[in-house]
């Protein structure tokens, strides 16, 4: 049986809440039909948002819905070309413990961005007093070895001596002087990068950075460093290692800096 209710007004029976039909009913409201909910309150399902496919990449003209507030508040869209950018993605990294000669992370640096940022939060040597060093990687993926120029400047908090060391075409890159301390507990050496154009084999590879650790007496050490990789190897990935020793534990992450 099909009827049709013609009404100016639904309103409860009794009290100020009514049911429409039973679970599992469906209503369509016909194309055409304007729902004006201005002035009322109206809750959805979260089933309209979870229920949904979920999309892994954003294309320019995607839509968001935003409520204008230089518009008493009316609904608009917003396309993703829009909305502001740039930022920090993260691309990779390494937690470890195992003791290892070296510890590496590969094919992180692309043609997507031209900066990238390596933040080691600890580099713990396996033998106390041990210097740290790094090199690029390439896409075999092995270490980029020679051709390394750089220069660093620490400053050891108990008596303020000065910790240097540079060079021009060397195998690698040292980033300090006085060892790093074995002392788990301590953290080990601390640093973040920032690498300029590593994947490009038209132009040298830059980079520089700040530092921090304590040293294998325990006292506070601090500076800074630059270099160039200058043989446009184009370098995919970044590995770190002692002076002697292996290296105890490490974590590592590296982001890319979205330009625009």
């Amino acid at each position: 049986m099909s009827s049709e209710i013609k009404a100016d007004k639904w309103s409860p029976a009794s009290g100020t809440s009514a049911t429409i039909g039973d679970s599992g009913d469906t209503y369509t409201v016909p194309s055409g039909v304007t729902l004006n909910t201005s002035s009322a309150t109206l809750t959805l399902p979260s089933s309209v948002v979870t229920g949904q496919t979920a999309i892994t990449s954003l294309a320019d003209t995607d839509k968001f819905l935003v409520s204008d507030a230089s518009d008493s508040g009316n609904l608009k869209y917003v396309e993703k070309q829009y909305l502001p950018s740039g930022g920090l993605v993260f691309l990779g990294g390494l937690e470890s413990s195992s003791a290892a000669s070296q510890v590496s992370v590969d094919n992180v640096f692309s043609s997507t961005y031209k900066n990238y940022l390596v933040v080691v939060s600890q580099l713990v040597p396996a033998s106390n007093g041990a210097g740290m060093f790094f090199k690029f990687r390439d896409d075999t993926p092995s270490d980029i070895s020679g051709n390394y120029g750089y220069a660093f400047r620490g400053l050891i908090a108990n008596n303020g001596n000065e910790s240097n060391r540079y060079g021009d075409a060397q195998d690698g890159v040292q980033m300090t002087d006085t060892g790093v301390s074995s002392n788990t507990a301590r953290q080990g050496f601390r640093m973040s990068m920032w690498v300029q154009d590593p994947y490009t084999s038209s132009g040298y590879t830059g980079f520089h950075g700040t530092f921090g650790f304590l040293n294998s007496s325990g006292y506070s050490t601090g500076g800074y460093f630059s270099g160039i990789q200058h043989s446009n190897s184009s370098p995919r990935g970044v590995t770190y290692y002692a002076s002697t020793g292996n290296i105890d534990r490490i974590t590592m992450k590296i982001y890319g800096l979205v330009d625009s």
